[in-house]
């Protein structure tokens, strides 16, 4: 088929609209979702429905970055692709390092307190990107959605980049308070579980940055304890049936995310006690 001179000069303008930029971006993603489509469908409608709910929620939240208030909605965007969410930031300034931070650590917050299956990594990097069509391409997406689909319990993981550029944030607002809480960094440390990652089909730990997300939201816990994971489970159980007749994995991925919440509980009261 042959291109008129139209046609030419379409691309050319399409082209032009390129731009080659620096973005934060986050794959949620839900595990295990195609299981509650083919044997829950309803309930995998209301998770959709529950996570949308959330996230324009949190969205319509605001962050303060020196002496201003900033929505989230004006630098996070939020799409749905099947299983997974995709947040992506509007620039790569201080303030939508913080403003991604923030929203995906709630999100990720909400996600759990329903009692769905979800795990997230964050990172930064270069995206080729036509704002006119709104189509944007990079290794950082191809990255985040690879390691969300491997990690074994619900959380945030971050590239070692974000917590780089959250701590270069508050030196150049000269604000330490920036992403914190009882006066440390939401950013810490963990022994994550990777399914398959060295081991074909086998489970190991890595030791990543991760968001303190039991921290971040220490208000919705009615007391700060220590929970079993028949306790934690509890919620699921309508869904996902017996604990002890889930598979490995989901067992698993339940224990370990219980792990780190009493981890993050059990440090956030010697916090608070080290500020009393």
């Amino acid at each position: 088929m042959k291109l008129n001179n139209n046609s030419n000069k379409n691309e050319v303008e399409e082209l032009q609209s390129i731009t080659n930029t620096l973005r934060y971006i986050a794959v949620f993603n839900l595990k295990y979702f195609s299981d509650i489509v083919m044997n829950h469908t309803k309930e995998a409608f209301t998770t959709l429905c529950e996570c949308e709910a959330s996230i324009e929620r949190i969205l319509n939240k605001e962050i303060n970055i020196k002496f201003d208030k900033i929505e989230l909605k004006s630098r996070v965007t939020v799409n749905f692709c099947v299983d997974k969410i995709i947040f992506s930031s509007i620039g790569n300034t201080n303030a939508d390092c913080v403003a991604m931070l923030t929203a995906t650590t709630d999100f990720l917050t909400e996600c759990t307190g329903k009692a769905i299956f979800i795990t997230g990594y964050l990172t930064y990097g270069h995206f080729y990107l036509n704002e006119t069509r709104h189509i944007m391409c990079g290794k950082p997406y191809v990255i985040a959605d690879q390691f969300a689909a491997k990690i074994q319990l619900n959380a945030l993981v971050c590239d070692k980049i974000i917590k780089q550029n959250i701590e270069e944030a508050r030196l150049f607002t000269n604000d330490d308070e920036l992403f914190t809480s009882l006066g440390q960094s939401l950013m810490t440390t963990w022994d994550v579980p990777i399914f398959g990652s060295l081991l074909q089909g086998g489970l190991v730990k890595q030791s990543m940055v991760v968001a303190d997300w039991p921290r971040f939201s220490l208000d919705v816990f009615e007391t700060v304890r220590s929970y079993s994971v028949e306790e934690f489970y509890a919620p699921f159980e309508t869904i996902y049936g017996d604990f002890k007749v889930l598979h490995e994995e989901k067992k698993t991925h339940i224990e370990e995310t219980v792990a780190f919440l009493n981890h993050s509980l059990s440090q956030s009261v010697k916090l608070f006690n080290s500020t009393i």
